[in-house]
């Protein structure tokens, strides 16, 4: 498994290392506080321009920790004043580039077998 790539974003190729566990929480707590605290709430009401904020949420939380010079390049001072239609584009470019790379590391980082834990837990109590 590739734990660097490069990702296009907006036009422009970066260099993205997997997240080490700092970066990891530094993303999550970015996309709760980008979303003033209501990331869960916007997830859990399902409309659709909820879902457009929690998709630019995550695209900023990740690329903002991963890629920090993509800001500037994007020549904004606040993730809060890009326009929307280069927002769509973050987005579009997270997804189809970022995203095909990082989930299946994820994946493998977060399976684990509970009843291969849960059999070795009994076996050492016996």
């Amino acid at each position: 498994m590739v734990k660097r790539t490069i990702v296009e974003i907006c036009g422009n190729e970066y260099d993205v290392q997997f997240p080490n566990v700092g970066q990891l929480q530094d993303i999550e707590s970015f996309k709760i506080a980008f979303t003033g605290g209501r990331y869960v709430d916007m997830a859990l009401g399902g409309l659709r321009t909820q879902m457009y904020a929690l998709d630019l949420a995550d695209a900023i939380a990740y690329l903002s920790v991963l890629v920090p010079e993509l800001k500037h390049d994007l020549k904004v001072k606040n993730w809060r004043e890009l326009d929307p239609f280069v927002a769509k584009q973050v987005i579009n470019d997270f997804k189809n580039n970022f995203l095909k790379w990082y989930k299946p590391i994820v994946d493998d980082l977060y399976n684990f077998d509970l009843s291969e834990i849960e059999e070795d837990g009994e076996k050492e109590e016996k």
